[in-house]
């Protein structure tokens, strides 16, 4: 029997929260689902909790696939080692310290069909210690994406997928790439799909608790793959002849790309970021970003890097303080 859904999920240094996502996985509503866990050497005991938990669900056996990297690859090759043994007409990802809704699966599958839509995406909880949010999918970006790079449009924990649409139009995970890996994959999916669907219930727990800062993690090889995914996804729209029908979106999405070179002082690089990607500056009014950053953004593109600059100094002193 081929399953209805795959739910593929990444396994890293995940000992802590895995057994409360596997519980939540196997104990779904939805019967004919098929597990895809990728080990990415993790050096804890994440991979034993998952067979120890599958034990108290003996009917998810036949259907659960743990697959294991030679080396650790990072996320990115682990969603597409998962993708490439997905069987499912439908797929998705949950990530290890996240949980979904118990009846999730069966409420996406049912719009899917009930719509007849190849993406069906939905709201999500922001879990963080001691309060939960509910972030709700725009309407207005259901049927035409806007490119951002929030969660709720480039996440794919919250979107199901016909397999038959990832085929037909090329998505997959770009090696090397694992900040914003799933923007990659979801955008094309999102783009090129016959129908998209919303369900608006939050039915996605996403967990933000114990987090490190991200500006903590933050260095200039990291963010160049942000850069990188900016410039493979702009490709995507050359090569498919969508890059005039997106142009804002595209420019406003490399002009995010680009802007952690002006709002971390750690690696502010103000002759690189007025390089790269030039062709956004002449929107800089109008994307949606903070007035002391669309200020300084203006100035610097325009020759006046030490006005500009003093600003971003400047913020980055009030903040500190």
């Amino acid at each position: 029997m081929i399953p209805k859904v795959t739910v593929i999920t990444p396994v890293y240094k995940a000992e802590k929260d895995i057994e409360r996502c596997c519980r939540a996985l196997f104990g779904q509503t939805l019967d004919n689902i098929e597990y895809v866990f990728v080990d990415d050497c993790s050096p804890d005991n994440s991979v034993d909790i998952i067979m120890q938990t599958l034990e108290d669900y003996p009917e998810r056996k036949p259907f659960v696939k743990v697959l294991h990297q030679e080396k650790n690859s990072g996320v990115s090759a682990c969603r597409q080692l998962g993708l490439q043994n997905a069987t499912g007409d439908f797929v998705i990802h949950c990530d290890s310290d996240d949980w979904p809704d118990v009846d999730m699966y069966q409420i996406l599958l049912d719009a899917a069909k009930r719509e007849e839509a190849e993406v069906v995406c939905c709201d999500y909880m922001v879990e963080c210690e001691g309060s939960s949010k509910a972030i709700r999918f725009p309407d207005k970006y259901v049927a035409r994406p806007s490119l951002g790079t929030d969660p709720i449009e480039g996440a794919v924990w919250n979107k199901l997928i016909s397999r038959n649409l990832i085929d037909r139009c090329g998505a997959e995970f770009y090696h090397g790439i694992n900040l914003g890996e799933d923007f990659g994959f979801v955008t094309p999916c999102r783009v090129m799909s016959k129908k998209n669907a919303v369900v608006h219930r939050a039915m996605y727990h996403y967990n933000q608790m114990n987090q490190n800062s991200l500006t903590h993690n933050y260095s200039k090889p990291y963010l160049m793959q942000v850069i990188d995914l900016a410039k493979r996804t702009e490709a995507y729209f050359i090569k498919h002849g969508l890059e005039k029908e997106y142009e804002w979106e595209l420019c406003n999405m490399k002009f995010v790309a680009k802007m952690y070179y002006l709002v971390f002082s750690d690696v502010r690089d103000i002759p690189f970021w007025r390089s790269l990607f030039p062709e956004c500056h002449k929107y800089i009014s109008t994307y949606n970003v903070p007035w002391y950053l669309k200020l300084a953004a203006w100035l610097i593109a325009n020759g006046l890097s030490p006005m500009g600059n003093l600003i971003l100094t400047l913020k980055s002193k009030i903040v500190h303080n």
